[in-house]
């Protein structure tokens, strides 16, 4: 099942209909709970996943680190998306779903909606790294527009530099790649 076009809540939040049955909702990290469910996912999808006193660390910069969960019926943490606004830039350090999670348009659902709030923000442009080898992770990020900027040479595993130029846009998605 594929992502479909969100729909407004209530309180504004975007919520997409995963199926009629489970509804998906966005939103930023709200506490104790929610962190511990970004470790809980972290710790099952990397190999050397952040700890909780890094994030912790992070948070303690509100300004600039951006977390983002997003939730399911069944996950009050089903993945999430870490990140630094340092505008005009948002840097994403991470981004994961929980195994049981993947493949239903979850991650892209939640990158569109990062990318949307970073854009309210006054971001222009988003970067990460991806390794070369994360082919599920690079496909996420190729659909979304992004592109190869560079290659940060690794002991083991080279990391690709990405980036996107982000710019609001009418229609069908949410954001485009400048110049588009």
């Amino acid at each position: 099942m594929r992502a479909t076009a969100p729909q407004r809540s209530q309180g504004g939040r975007d919520v997409m209909p995963a199926n009629p049955i489970h509804p998906v909702l966005v939103e930023r990290l709200k506490g104790a709970p929610d962190l511990d469910g970004v470790t809980a996912v972290d710790d099952v999808s990397f190999e050397r996943p952040w700890t909780r006193a890094m994030y912790e660390a992070d948070l303690e910069n509100p300004s600039v680190t951006r977390i983002y969960v997003i939730r399911t019926a069944e996950f009050p943490v089903a993945g999430y998306c870490a990140a630094w606004l340092l505008v005009p830039e948002l840097h994403i350090n991470n981004v994961a779903i929980r195994p049981e999670c993947r493949r239903q348009g979850l991650a892209t659902f939640l990158l569109e909606r990062v990318l949307d709030a970073a854009i309210a923000e006054g971001a222009t442009r988003a970067t990460l790294e991806v390794r070369r080898s994360n082919h599920a992770a690079r496909a996420l990020y190729e659909g979304l527009g992004f592109r190869v900027r560079g290659v940060r040479r690794a002991l083991t595993n080279p990391c690709w530099l990405v980036d996107l130029e982000l710019e609001p846009s009418a229609g069908g998605r949410r954001f485009a790649r400048a110049g588009r």
